[in-house]
């Protein structure tokens, strides 16, 4: 998505930059396709930046330290299956706090109902 506006940003400029240089001082005739493609990409992605410099780091600094206590517990002699055990733990614990949409926590509680009863789960059409 960010790439395909990059591309219709590129043609909006090479359309009016003659128009865009008499209301401006930058001389728009010189952008190049790449500088429009990445404005594309870095505009699509503007939440998941933000997301990531006010709360990924703190997530991000918290699992980097269990890790860190796992291999330094490991080399204390732990054994292959209990690192397993708790790299899994880990991993489980990081899924179970992404924060899902209300549709897909509906289809993952239907699906764990089905689960637990023994119901294989219903077709989805397409």
């Amino acid at each position: 998505m960010g790439i395909l506006i990059g591309f219709v940003t590129d043609v909006i400029i090479r359309a009016f930059h003659k128009y865009l240089n008499q209301i401006s001082d930058i001389d728009w005739s010189v952008v190049d396709l790449k500088v429009c493609i990445a404005f594309g990409i870095l505009l699509i992605h503007v939440r998941t930046i933000y997301y990531f410099i006010t709360q990924g780091s703190k997530q991000n600094e918290e699992v980097e330290k269990v890790l860190l206590l796992i291999e330094a517990i490991k080399k204390e002699g732990l054994s292959d299956w209990q690192t397993k055990q708790m790299y899994l733990a880990l991993y489980k614990k990081v899924l179970d706090s992404v924060d899902l949409n209300k549709e897909t926590k509906a289809e993952l509680e239907k699906l764990k109902a089905n689960q637990a009863s023994g119901t294989p789960p219903e077709p989805q059409a397409e």
